[in-house]
């Protein structure tokens, strides 16, 4: 824009003192093109509504979150908030947006940025738009490692750390050791007796829950931390037929349930803990009243 401006004053300039019809007219014309093509995508950018017409309902941190957007003008779209690549819109026409959350939370709207250049694409104008979503996007911590800060309990027993499935369950039998096995499965009278290393085979009764209990620190990064080893955790015993019941503070409140499968348990973890969305998460619970 000062470009243009110093380029008119100093046509200007050349037409004043040359003393030309013709030059001061051209020079006028260019100058009411170029006011246009500046100032015209200010208004163009403030009338344009972008609105967000289609969002999944589950989705994983760290991974492609794709929404379906339609803008009324032609503009150009770039997330801010959770990031994401620019795309042109064209008016009418829905568009997908990617975007890439970087941490599991409950998702309600995102936040954009709105910019036009339109007649002429001489000035890119912008401004700054949040968009509601059509449902809100529960963002599943991604795996992590089946170990961490969290409780696991079976038959009212609690312990801290990895859980080692096949340490667990009544005693079944013996076997010969194979690559792989916990040195903690060792059966030191077997392997007195055949002379080679024999390791001991649990029966686990898979009617009886394990209880994960999902602990998530205020700090976000821990808190990403901690829910994708408790993810991963619960995963590892669904694969092994075993009943789960995840245990979470959400909203304050402390929840107890069986969750049936991964989506379930990613759900749950989403809405554990401190929201790292919650100014584009859903609206805060009002505080129970007592008398």
């Amino acid at each position: 824009m000062s470009g243009a401006i110093i380029l008119l004053a100093v046509w200007a300039a050349v037409a004043h003192a040359s003393g030309s019809g013709w030059v001061q007219a051209l020079a006028a014309l260019a100058g009411g093109i170029m006011l246009v093509g500046l100032l015209s995508p200010r208004w163009a950018v403030r009338r344009v509504t972008v609105e967000v017409v289609g969002s999944p309902s589950d989705a994983t941190s760290g991974q492609p979150l794709e929404v379906s957007i339609k803008a009324t003008r032609s503009c150009r779209c770039s997330p801010i908030r959770p990031k994401g690549p620019p795309v042109l819109l064209r008016a009418g026409q829905p568009t997908k947006l990617t975007l890439q959350p970087e941490q599991r939370g409950v998702l309600g709207a995102i936040n954009v940025r709105v910019a036009s250049a339109a007649p002429l694409g001489l000035l890119w104008w912008s401004t700054r738009r949040r968009l509601e979503l059509p449902r809100l996007v529960m963002i599943a911590p991604a795996r992590g490692e089946a170990q961490g800060s969290f409780l696991l309990s079976e038959m009212g027993e609690t312990g801290r750390g990895q859980s080692k499935l096949a340490d667990k369950g009544e005693l079944r039998g013996a076997r010969p050791y194979h690559v792989g096995d916990s040195p903690r499965q060792v059966h030191w009278p077997s392997t007195a007796h055949t002379g080679s290393l024999m390791v001991r085979e649990s029966e686990i009764h898979p009617d009886r829950p394990v209880r994960v209990v999902a602990v998530l620190p205020e700090d976000a990064d821990l808190a990403e931390l901690e829910a994708s080893q408790v993810r991963s955790t619960v995963a590892a015993l669904l694969e092994h037929r075993r009943q789960v019941v995840l245990e979470t503070t959400e909203a304050g409140d402390q929840i107890a349930a069986v969750v049936a499968d991964e989506r379930s348990a990613g759900r749950r973890l989403a809405k554990a803990g401190r929201n790292p969305w919650a100014d584009l998460g859903p609206p805060a619970r009002a505080p129970r009243w007592t008398p």
